[in-house]
C-alpha cells in the first residue's frame, strides 16, 4: 500500500496527486490510502469513485498553508504566524493519530508520497517507510520568504529532514529543507479528455477561464469587450453584458477539459491549473501576489520564457477581453 499525505490547503496538490494516483490504479495492483482535509476526501472520494475497494481515506487538516485577508490574495502574515504556532504544538499529536489509524485498520504501508505536508515526512519516518516527496516547493520556501520567525518552523525543518527522495517539479523554488537526491520532473495534470473538450466548445463556442482558487473571496469581475462564454469557479462573480457565463460548480471533476477548451485561462498562479494550461496548450494569464513567493517565482519565470502574461489584482476587478487576447498574441510563444 502507497499512503499519500496531501496538503490541506486549496485542492491543486490534490487534484495533481489524484493524477499520479488514477494512473498507479489502472497501471499496477496498487492500494492506495490518501490522507488529506475533510473537503479534499470529500472531492478524492468521488473522483476516484470505480478505485474505491482500492483507496482508503483519512480526514486531516495536514498542514495551515498561506492565509489570506480577507476580500484579497494577501497574505495575513498575523494570521498565518498564530497559526503555525498552534500546527507546531499539535503536530506530534496529528502524527500519533495517524500512526493509530494505521495500525487498527492494519494497513501494510510499503511508501509515503507527502505534498508537501510535513505530517507525512513524520509518519513515513516512524514507519520506517520510504518517504518521498514530490512538489515544486516546501512550505519553509514559502514562510521564510514572509520573514516568519525560524523558530515556529523548527517542526517543518524536522519532519522535511526525513525525505529519502524528492521528485522537483518544473518551476520549483529553492525547495528549503530538502537535502536529498532530487529528481526533476515535468508539469503533470488529470488526463484532458480531448471529446469532452470539442464537446464544451461546440456548445459554448469560444470561451475563457477565471479561476482564483477555491479559498478566496474577491467579490465581483467586470468583463469587458467579450461575446463568448466566461466560465468561472467560487470565490468571485462575473459582471458585464454581450457575453454567457457559467459558473462551475464546486465539487467539478474536469475542470481541467475547461481550461483546455478555452482561449485564455485568467488564473491565480497555482501550479497545478498552471500544469493544465500546459498540458492543455491554454495561455494563461497570471495573477500577481507580490506576498506570495511562490506565485512571483512562477510567473517571472513564465513570462521570461513567453509563456504567460500577468496581471494584478486591481486589474482584474475590470478586464478587458481584447485587450487580454491582443497581449497574448504578442508576449506568448507556443510553438
Amino acid at each position: 500500500m502507497i499512503a499519500f499525505y496531501i496538503s490541506s490547503h486549496g485542492f491543486g496538490h490534490l487534484t495533481r496527486c489524484l493524477a499520479i494516483i488514477k494512473k498507479l490504479l489502472d497501471t499496477e495492483n496498487y492500494e492506495i490510502y490518501l490522507v488529506c482535509g475533510e473537503s479534499q476526501v470529500q472531492f478524492a472520494k468521488i473522483y476516484l469513485k470505480e478505485y474505491e475497494n482500492r483507496v482508503k481515506y483519512s480526514i486531516c487538516d495536514t498542514d495551515v498553508g498561506l492565509i489570506n485577508k480577507d476580500g484579497t490574495l494577501e497574505v495575513d502574515i498575523e494570521r498565518l504566524t498564530k497559526s503555525l504556532r498552534e500546527y507546531s504544538r499539535n503536530i506530534e499529536n496529528k502524527v500519533m493519530d495517524e500512526l493509530n489509524k494505521i495500525k487498527i485498520n492494519k494497513l501494510k504501508i510499503e511508501k509515503v508520497i507527502c505534498d508537501i505536508t510535513p505530517i507525512g515526512f513524520l509518519v513515513g519516518k516512524e514507519l520506517k517507510a520510504e518517504t518521498i516527496g514530490i512538489s515544486n516547493f516546501t512550505w519553509l520556501d514559502q514562510y521564510e520568504a514572509l520573514g516568519i520567525n525560524k523558530e515556529i518552523l523548527e517542526k517543518l525543518y524536522e519532519a522535511y529532514s526525513y525525505c529519502d527522495r524528492f521528485i522537483e517539479y518544473s518551476l520549483a523554488l529553492e525547495l528549503i529543507g530538502i537535502n536529498c537526491k532530487k529528481e526533476k520532473s515535468g508539469f503533470i495534470s488529470r488526463e484532458i479528455d480531448g471529446e469532452k473538450v470539442k464537446n464544451i466548445k461546440e456548445r459554448y463556442g469560444k470561451s475563457i477561464y477565471i479561476g482564483v482558487g477555491k479559498s478566496a473571496d474577491l467579490g465581483k469581475i467586470e468583463i469587458l469587450n467579450f461575446d463568448g462564454t466566461v466560465f468561472y469557479t467560487s470565490g468571485i462573480e462575473i459582471e458585464g453584458s454581450g457575453f454567457h457565463k457559467e459558473k462551475l460548480p464546486f465539487d467539478i471533476l474536469d475542470m481541467q477539459n475547461y481550461v483546455a477548451a478555452s482561449e485564455t485561462a485568467i488564473i491565480k498562479a497555482g501550479w497545478g491549473t498552471i500544469a493544465e494550461c500546459m498540458v492543455g496548450h491554454t495561455p494563461p494569464v497570471l495573477i500577481e501576489r507580490k506576498s506570495v513567493y511562490e506565485d512571483t517565482v512562477t510567473i517571472n519565470k513564465l513570462v521570461a520564457e513567453e509563456l504567460s502574461i500577468s496581471i494584478t489584482e486591481e486589474e482584474l476587478k475590470r478586464v478587458d477581453i481584447d485587450k487580454i487576447l491582443n497581449r497574448l498574441e504578442k508576449e506568448i510563444d507556443y510553438k
